[in-house]
């Protein structure tokens, strides 16, 4: 088997959760991750899951404790999904790239197909590859976007600046 270039840094874990905001709350209180950013009734641009046009309605927290982010996703409605494919728990290492169509060539090469692909309403998009195989867990390769730069930017900040006491915070006024 031939080696699959280098993929950048890993600067998240998704974990599947059935209560995002109660998720939040213990990883901030046991661990110190925070302060969680919430995003709910977040819906992808255009997903595709399987060669279909579905896509589901999450709850999404992203809570930092150093350079490591961690993701919380809530599925919040009973369509099938990337989310619903395994039991709760750890489910992805997400990596950023310039180009994701070109990231994604280096994986079918090695027989790695993408389960979901969808865009975010702000620019850019995410795409997940099937590598359980051999990582034990799913590949989210998200877009390099200069919003989503700084939206992780902002919360690592936060976390740096982070008092304790409150679990959530804002990305907005």
């Amino acid at each position: 088997m031939s080696l699959i270039p280098s993929i950048e840094s890993i600067y998240h874990v998704g974990h599947v959760v059935a209560d995002a905001r109660g998720a939040a709350e213990r990883w901030a209180r046991t661990a110190g991750v925070g302060p969680f950013f919430l995003f709910e009734d977040f819906e992808f641009v255009e997903p595709v899951y399987r060669g279909q046009r579905l896509g589901p309605k999450v709850t999404l927290a992203f809570g930092f404790s150093g350079d490591f982010c961690l993701e919380l996703i809530e599925q919040q409605d009973d369509v099938d999904s990337i989310y619903r494919e395994a039991p709760p728990g750890p489910h992805h290492v997400g990596i950023m790239a310039a180009d994701v169509e070109g990231r994604i060539a280096t994986f079918r090469v090695q027989g790695i197909d993408v389960v979901f692909r969808g865009g975010f309403s702000f620019g850019g998009e995410c795409a997940y590859l099937d590598t359980r195989a051999s990582l034990g867990c799913l590949l989210e390769i998200v877009s390099r976007h200069p919003v989503l730069e700084e939206m992780v930017g902002t919360m690592r900040a936060a976390h740096a600046s982070w008092d304790r006491r409150d679990v959530f915070a804002s990305l907005g006024p």
